[in-house]
């Protein structure tokens, strides 16, 4: 591991972790990096905006608990998952189009960990039934998996939208039930 680790910060990366990711260290690297970032700018969070427990696509309440129970950590995620994600579905087909059957399972795989790190969960069920289905060398039906992949993203971005994230504040707390901020 160690090896790796160096040949990623030998490669210009700031820092790694290994998988499987540990929370506990997850939030001891990302908040060292935050801090500078936060240094950096001179910004400071202003008072955050609570989150639901669930909304369409996205179950809130299980993602903050996997990372940790760090819902400022969660809610900068949900703020990144958008910009990581979109046009995801069209290098996918791209990459079928081309007949680039291992790009199309690789980007599969990398969308798959990226919506179960917020618990997007129809998008990574989708994602890993593409993944599946081209690493078993099946003929498809690509078609109908990618759009069930651009479906899933379109309902989480939609629900990451309606709760009008900023950069500016992060939750410190989520609500109970289905109360919005």
């Amino acid at each position: 591991m160690d090896e790796h680790r160096q040949a990623c910060l030998a490669a210009g990366m700031n820092d790694h972790i290994a998988k499987p990711i540990d929370a506990g260290e997850l939030k001891i690297i990302l908040s060292q990096w935050l801090e500078l970032r936060e240094a950096a700018s001179g910004s400071q969070a202003q008072t955050p905006p609570l989150l639901p427990d669930s909304l369409p696509g996205l179950e809130i309440a299980a993602g903050v608990k996997r990372i940790g129970d760090d819902a400022a950590l969660y809610y900068n995620f949900l703020l990144d998952f958008p910009k990581w994600t979109s046009g995801k579905d069209d290098e996918i087909r791209q990459a079928l189009a081309a007949g680039d059957v291992k790009e199309a399972e690789k980007l599969a795989h990398t969308l798959r960990g990226t919506a179960s790190s917020i618990f997007a969960n129809k998008v990574a069920e989708a994602a890993t039934t593409l993944e599946k289905t081209l690493a078993k060398g099946e003929d498809g039906p690509f078609d109908e998996l990618v759009d069930r992949i651009e479906a899933s993203l379109n309902e989480a971005h939609a629900s990451i939208a309606s709760l009008g994230l900023s950069e500016q504040a992060a939750p410190m707390e989520i609500h109970d039930g289905d109360r919005m901020p």
